[in-house]
């Protein structure tokens, strides 16, 4: 099922998002929250529609939005790894300790065998960064942003959604 209207999956880890964009506002935020059958996302923008500068505030947002939204999902996959469940701790940490107590031929042998594993079980995005371009609209207030994201459009709509709105 489709999360959005404004956001279009191009490939995995590649997204195009509509924005109307309002220059000339007092900070730059959403103006509203995304809704599922919006056509586009608003957004509002501190600096003025001169030379461009709209445009760069507007790709500055987002792009900070989006990489604080990969943090916090990688911190949280890094805290389930890290803790295991409640009667687990002994096992897990004599597993950890006779895992580092192993020769290093069998960690390579080991490693190979895993990254191997990693490649098929998970999605293989080209880029683990953020990058937000701009792809259409340089003059006008409706544009489309080109997203990279190592994530899903769920992901992404839901990093629009934690954000204040002003």
């Amino acid at each position: 099922m489709k999360a959005s209207s404004f956001i279009v999956q191009l490939r995995p880890g590649c997204f195009h998002l509509a924005v109307r964009a309002k220059p000339g506002a007092r900070t730059t935020a959403l103006a509203a929250r995304p809704k599922i059958m919006d056509d586009a996302s608003k957004l509002r923008g501190a600096a003025p529609p001169v030379d461009g500068k709209a445009n760069t505030e507007f790709i500055c947002f987002m792009q900070a939005l989006w990489e604080q939204q990969l943090s916090t999902v990688r911190k949280t996959q890094t805290q389930q790894k890290s803790c295991p469940a409640t009667g687990e701790e002994d096992a897990y940490s004599y597993q950890h300790y006779a895992n580092n107590n192993n020769n290093k031929k069998e960690k390579v042998k080991k490693q190979g065998k895993k990254d191997s594993m990693a490649a098929v079980s998970q999605p293989n995005y080209a880029d683990e960064k953020v990058r937000v371009t701009l792809v259409s609209g340089l003059t006008s207030r409706n544009k489309v942003l080109m997203v990279t994201f190592p994530g899903t459009e769920e992901d992404l709509l839901e990093a629009l959604k934690s954000v204040d709105v002003s």
